[in-house]
C-alpha cells in the first residue's frame, strides 16, 4: 500500500483491512518510514512501512496487489517496480504523466499480468458519468464545473479529463471549469444547456472513504483479469451493470 499516511490512502487501507480475505501487508511512505502499521490500522495490524515498494515486498515474501494513493512521480517510480516483483499496480493518483503511463503499461504487458490507473474509485461517479454521457447524445452546450481542495495538485481532475475525453469521442465539446478550495473534498457538476432549459448532473464526495469499495472491487477483478486498464468499468463489470 503506497501512501497509507495520506489522507485517501489512510481510509482506503482501514476499509481495505476490514476484509476477511484482504490483508494489508506493508506500505510505502516517504513521511514515515519505519513506524508500524498498527499505527495507522489499529492494534491487530502487522507489519512496517517502508521507503520503496522493493524494500516492502522482499518483508513479506509475497503479494498479490500494489495499491498506491501517492503522488504523480512516487505512483510512477513505485509502481513500475511492481509486475517484476510479481504484484498487480493498482493505481488512484492522479497527474500521472503520459509517458510515465506508458512504461507501467509496457511492464504489465512485458510480465504478463494486469494493471490499472484508475481516475476516480467513487461508485456513484460512474454513474454520474454514464448519465453525463446518455444526456449529451442531446445537448450541444455542456459545461463541466470540479471542485476539490486547494492541494489538488492536477487541474483539471483525472476525473474530469476522462468525461472530456469520452465526450470529444463523441463528437461533443464541453468548457471545463476547476475550483481549489480548502473544504472542499471532490466535486463536480455537469450542466447541459438549451433553449429554456439545463439539466445539471451532480456528484458529490464528503468524505473519502467513498473510494475503498471502488478500490476493492478493482483489486479484486485484477486478480482474474490480463491488460492495462485506465477506467474501473473497463476493468469490472461488478460495479457497472449493463442494461437489462
Amino acid at each position: 500500500m503506497g501512501g497509507i499516511s495520506g489522507r485517501t490512502g489512510l481510509e482506503v487501507a482501514r476499509r481495505l483491512a476490514l476484509e476477511p480475505d484482504v490483508e494489508v501487508e506493508a506500505a510505502v511512505g516517504a513521511r514515515s518510514v519505519g513506524r508500524p502499521l498498527r499505527d495507522f490500522l489499529g492494534p491487530g495490524a502487522e507489519g512496517l512501512v517502508y521507503a520503496n515498494v522493493e524494500e516492502a515486498f522482499r518483508s513479506v515474501g509475497e503479494a498479490d496487489v500494489y495499491v498506491d494513493f501517492t503522488h504523480a512521480a512516487a505512483a510512477a517510480m513505485n509502481a513500475l517496480q511492481a509486475p517484476r516483483l510479481g504484484m498487480r499496480p493498482l493505481l488512484g493518483t492522479s497527474g500521472i504523466a503520459p509517458e510515465d503511463i506508458e512504461r507501467l503499461r509496457e511492464a504489465v504487458v512485458r510480465f504478463d499480468m494486469s494493471g490499472a490507473i484508475i481516475p476516480n474509485f467513487a461508485l456513484g461517479s460512474l454513474r454520474a458519468k454514464r448519465l453525463a454521457l446518455e444526456l449529451a447524445r442531446d445537448y450541444d452546450e455542456i459545461e463541466i464545473i470540479e471542485y476539490h481542495g486547494r492541494h489538488k495538485r492536477d487541474k483539471p481532475s483525472g476525473t474530469t479529463r476522462d468525461l472530456d475525453e469520452s465526450l470529444r469521442a463523441m463528437g461533443r465539446r464541453a468548457a471545463v471549469h476547476s475550483v481549489r478550495l480548502s473544504g472542499l473534498v471532490a466535486h463536480q457538476a455537469v450542466l447541459f444547456g438549451s433553449e429554456g432549459e439545463t439539466i445539471t448532473i451532480r456528484h458529490d464526495v464528503t468524505s473519502r472513504s467513498a473510494y475503498a469499495e471502488g478500490v476493492l472491487a478493482a483489486a479484486r477483478a485484477l486478480m482474474s483479469r490480463k491488460g492495462f486498464f485506465l477506467s474501473l468499468e473497463d476493468l469490472t463489470t461488478a460495479v457497472w451493470p449493463t442494461d437489462g
